[in-house]
């Protein structure tokens, strides 16, 4: 049995990651985002069973990056922390977020 060819999975994901910026969610186009990668539909659909799935491989690594970020502040003792590193903690629009 033949190896799957890998080597356009980040053509797809660059485009699928473009379209669902332009549009969002709802109003991206599979064909859009097929054409953007030079694949056929075909290609997409034997790696991805749908436009979800698509999105969540898009997203993944941000989601995974974020848990991270998330934990690493959640994780601290609170008594241990004074306020200022306390309200610092949980300052989601701080440049610290801005990996």
């Amino acid at each position: 049995m033949a190896v799957a060819d890998r080597s356009i999975d980040p053509r797809i994901l660059e485009s699928a990651r473009t379209e669902f910026l332009a549009s969002g969610f709802e109003k991206a186009s599979l064909k859009t985002i097929c054409e953007g990668a030079g694949v056929t539909t075909g290609a997409l659909y034997k790696r991805y069973k749908g436009k979800e799935e698509l999105f969540c491989a898009v997203v993944e690594q941000t989601v995974s990056d974020l848990y991270e970020v998330a934990h690493a502040r959640g994780d601290k003792d609170p008594t241990a922390m004074s306020n200022q590193e306390l309200i610092k903690a949980w300052d989601m629009d701080g440049a610290d977020m801005m990996w």
